[in-house]
């Protein structure tokens, strides 16, 4: 932990002291981004991803480089709300709070998976939370849940639950949603339904809400 800490103090200065001596080229266009307020780590093996004030970094452990993310170097947004690195797949999964998602490779490669943000959806469509399970990422979304094929960088599956979806958890065999109120639903993860179906099978079983939210904060990592 220690040395995490470290780390980033080491960065946070290094990238201070390089914006400041970095100077825009006459008739371009510099993004000046705050890195201070860590508000999250994704390490991606020897490199380190780092959400700062909503903006983003990368650090590599072996040479000590640093490379800072915006819109002037291919970001398809500004405020970021949360990160998680995905490890089958090899790519930082970057949600804004318009709900653009942003996939990020070590080499500054960038992908764009902007399905939720051009969907047309009646209500809430806040990306709450970024649950990884293989070469898949779980979005809990405002409006229910989003399978996304982070390998192939596209939607798999919707899932319109129709509440606020705060966290998702696979256990087993089962898939579980946290609703922002508290409540936990469960449906089998490999359940061949579509998502109005699956949304009567959580509500079904809403009895296993009380003994689900130990097992829902245990894998929400």
């Amino acid at each position: 932990m220690k040395k995490v800490i470290a780390i980033i103090l080491f960065v946070q200065l290094s990238v201070i002291q390089w914006s400041t001596i970095q100077a825009a080229a006459i008739g371009t266009w510099k993004a000046y981004m705050s890195y201070y307020g860590v508000q999250k780590i994704a390490a991606a093996g020897s490199d380190i991803f780092i959400l700062s004030a909503n903006s983003l970094w990368q650090y590599n452990q072996n040479d000590q480089s640093i490379v800072t993310y915006d819109k002037t170097t291919g970001m398809n947004g500004v405020t970021i709300t949360d990160i998680a690195w995905n490890k089958a797949s090899q790519r930082l999964i970057a949600v804004y709070d318009n709900c653009n998602i942003d996939l990020v490779e070590t080499d500054g490669d960038i992908i764009n998976v902007s399905d939720i943000y051009s969907k047309v959806i009646t209500g809430n469509k806040t990306i709450n939370h970024i649950y990884n399970n293989g070469k898949y990422a779980y979005l809990s979304c405002g409006f229910g849940v989003v399978k996304m094929n982070v390998a192939e960088a596209e939607i798999s599956e919707s899932y319109m639950l129709g509440f606020d979806v705060a966290k998702t958890a696979i256990s087993g065999n089962n898939i579980y949603a946290q609703a922002s109120s508290g409540e936990v639903w469960t449906a089998p993860l490999n359940a061949k339904t579509g998502a109005r179906q699956v949304y009567l099978i959580l509500r079904s079983l809403s009895m296993t809400i009380v003994t689900m939210r130990s097992t829902i904060r245990s894998c929400q990592h």
